[in-house]
């Protein structure tokens, strides 16, 4: 009985000691692989030092880790994952970072984002999205997948199964493109859009709002000068004309006065419409979902525009 009993103390140690050996080369293998990823950045090979630190952050989820994942996808030129993985490690850090760092990070993200463009693919829920060979999300991802502006970006999708053939993308800076790619649903051939069908946020909106803004400015400049001019012929005038009657040789500028004058209203109201007009297009421009009709209105007494929502 004693045999027995000592056995099977002996048994659960030795099980004891093989759990604490697993963890402690857990945690070896984690800091192997961090220190292959750091020395690998080091050499300027940032994909591969990537790759390392994915692998010690499956083994150990630790957020310090997708900082060294950022930097070295961004220093790779992957500007999406890097700004991906950036806004994962404000989010998973919470108020563990010090402001400084913070601050940090934000600056980059801006940065990221004016170097991406965003692909938003529509297709069944659940479905794997692959970007150029490599899994982005599963269907659906909300805000678009951020890319590598002004690249081609090869598009793929797994729907229940099945690969549909895939799209090829190529966006700007700040531009969102919607690619539809279903499944068909008697599986004999799938749906999808062809490359003329893909819709964009329109970036002819953001540069109609310049031009307008511009445009506007100049409008009420124009008439900011007209107008002082016409307070000048004014002043000169009055002395001349007591209680507002002028004499026949004053004719002649008292037409040029009107004629100032109504130029410097027009160019206001012109002006005015357009700047805001234009103000309204750069605003609605940054939206991805909404579609406004905009027309500028120029009234006896009122200038403004009217915007109309498009479903």
């Amino acid at each position: 009985m004693k045999v027995i009993q000592l056995t099977v103390m002996m048994i659960s140690l030795l099980s004891a000691g093989s759990f604490v050996f697993a963890e402690e080369t857990h945690e070896d293998r984690a800091k192997s692989l961090f220190i292959e990823g750091r020395s690998l950045f080091n050499e300027e090979k940032y994909e591969e030092a990537s790759l390392k630190f994915k692998e010690a952050y499956a083994i150990r989820p630790n957020f310090k880790l997708l900082y060294n994942i950022a930097q070295s996808e961004a220093a790779a030129k992957r500007y999406g994952q890097a700004l991906e993985v950036f806004e994962q490690y404000l989010a998973d850090a919470g108020d563990e970072l010090a402001e400084e760092r913070i601050d940090e990070v934000r600056g980059e993200i801006e940065q990221l984002k004016s170097m991406v463009g965003f692909i938003d693919v529509e297709t069944l829920r659940g479905s794997q999205i692959l970007i150029d060979g490599e899994h982005r999300g599963t269907a659906p991802v909300h805000g678009g997948i951020p890319v590598v502006a002004g690249k081609l970006h090869t598009v793929e999708v797994v729907a229940n199964g099945e690969t549909i053939p895939p799209e090829q993308v190529k966006i700007t800076s700040g531009m969102t493109v919607v690619v539809k790619m279903m499944p068909a649903a008697d599986g004999t051939e799938a749906i999808r859009q062809q490359p003329g069908d893909v819709t964009s946020r329109p970036r002819r909106m953001m540069i109609a709002g310049w031009v307008l803004s511009g445009t506007g400015v100049l409008c009420l400049g124009v008439g900011a000068v007209t107008g002082g001019l016409v307070l000048r012929l004014e002043k000169d005038l009055n002395p001349q004309c007591p209680d507002g009657a002028c004499g026949p040789e004053l004719r002649d500028d008292l037409d040029k006065q009107r004629h100032l004058a109504v130029t410097s209203t027009v160019m206001f109201a012109v002006g005015a419409a357009a700047a805001a007009t234009g103000v309204v297009l750069l605003i609605v421009g940054k939206k991805k979902s909404e579609r406004l009709a905009i027309t500028p209105v120029i009234g006896a007494e009122s200038v403004g525009v009217v915007a109309g929502v498009n479903f």
